[in-house]
């Protein structure tokens, strides 16, 4: 109850930080939508799930072609600006999909999409590191990260619900994307500045950078590990639906179901494993990430049925919920050694590496899931997590050294 009082009491004196949160929920909450729904409504048009994969993997492919140069425009014209940007182009975008009627339309608006998530993401991250305290950098991307978590398996509820009481009507469910683009747009507008006032911080209380991370070696290996750890968990998170109904057999609404009780996990272990990160040892946190990745791809496996699949779920949903506010915190640290005139630049840089896992694993997936079905799909992704956690050990423990306590 101390730690929720103190959060609340941190959001409330930082109008700005405050609303960066607010914005990520709103952001997820419509995406969450999105996510739900394009899967079912690129089906009802006659797509294979190898296109699927492909519709999925494509706003992360626009994303990362465009991340590094919307980095240099939050250095070139402001944070706020471009963080604007990406919140209003985002409204034009659900107005599109809700005209989208074709194949190709799909693939138009989704690479669109994906230009709005590159403007938004390095600016969200930059505002986020210069507003929070920074000896509490995972603690408050992790609010981030859960705000954004609950948004997101809300939007898979409303979707659900939305689809099942209007009989798959398409079109409601990328409007009411378009409404909490809008509620976003006036919160960021209202509340962020580019700018924190300067809060004077004790001496003991300072984040000490340490000497062994150095920018071009944390943005090689850790990038890397970024790329393998998002590409075995996106096989999974953009094809969930899918996989639900079709390998498990669960309606829309057990669907739905499932994303509420992975809220209620992150809920919980986002702010703590955010806490852990920064006090206790940020290198597990990284890692846990890979773990999770390994032990759901079991999961699916072997227990193929609503209980299976929550559980796997939830697994994934608590290692993704780690790792973000951890990968945050790191990539705010390596940016600052540049200086804020070029901190989105280089934040740009690294959040391109963790699209790119992202956008590679849907694609892999449909892939594999088309050549040699569904179960040895499951079976490379837990080969390849563990190989990412073999990794992850051995970069975290013998090459280089992370700003927290020990792994």
């Amino acid at each position: 109850m101390n730690k929720l009082r103190a959060i609340l009491t941190t959001l409330t004196r930082n109008p700005s930080l405050s609303a960066v949160v607010s914005e990520g929920f709103f952001a997820r909450l419509g995406f969450g939508v999105i996510t739900f729904a394009l899967p079912f409504y690129a089906l009802s048009l006659g797509m294979s799930i190898t296109e699927i994969g492909l519709l999925a993997s494509l706003r992360l492919v626009a994303a990362i072609a465009v991340k590094p140069l919307m980095g240099w425009a939050a250095d070139r014209y402001g944070k706020k600006q471009v963080y604007v940007w990406s919140i209003a182009g985002r409204c034009v975008v659900g107005m599109l999909f809700a005209l989208a009627t074709t194949p190709w339309a799909l693939f138009v608006v989704r690479g669109l999409h994906g230009v709005t998530t590159a403007a938004r993401d390095p600016s969200s991250s930059i505002l986020i590191a210069e507003h929070a305290d920074e000896n509490k950098m995972a603690s408050a991307f992790s609010w981030y990260v859960t705000a954004k978590e609950i948004g997101s398996a809300l939007g898979y509820l409303i979707a659900g619900v939305l689809l099942t009481l209007t009989h798959d009507h398409y079109t409601t469910v990328f409007l009411f994307s378009v409404l909490t683009s809008v509620a976003a747009l006036v919160i960021v507008v209202r509340y962020v500045r580019n700018e924190r006032e300067p809060v004077p911080v004790k001496p003991n209380e300072a984040a000490v950078p340490d000497p062994d991370l150095s920018p071009n070696r944390a943005w090689t290996e850790y990038a890397f590990l970024a790329v393998m750890i998002t590409l075995t968990g996106s096989m999974i998170s953009n094809l969930f639906p899918i996989i639900a109904s079709q390998h498990a057999g669960l309606n829309k609404a057990q669907i739905s179901v499932i994303f509420t009780f992975s809220t209620l996990a992150v809920v919980f272990a986002g702010p703590f494993l955010g806490w852990f990160a920064d006090n206790i040892s940020r290198n597990i946190v990284l890692s846990l990430r890979s773990v999770a990745n390994t032990l759901s791809s079991v999961l699916y496996m072997y227990l193929p049925g609503f209980a299976g699949l929550t559980a796997a779920r939830l697994v994934d949903d608590v290692g993704k919920a780690g790792f973000r506010p951890a990968w945050g915190s790191l990539i705010a640290e390596i940016s600052a050694l540049y200086g804020k005139k070029r901190r989105g630049r280089v934040i740009g840089y690294m959040d391109t590496a963790y699209s790119l896992g992202e956008a590679i694993g849907p694609v892999l997936a449909g892939l594999l899931w088309d050549s040699y079905g569904i179960f040895w799909m499951f079976a490379a992704r837990f080969g390849l997590s563990l190989a990412t956690e073999i990794y992850a050990v051995w970069l975290m423990r013998f090459r280089s050294q992370p700003v927290s306590v020990g792994y």
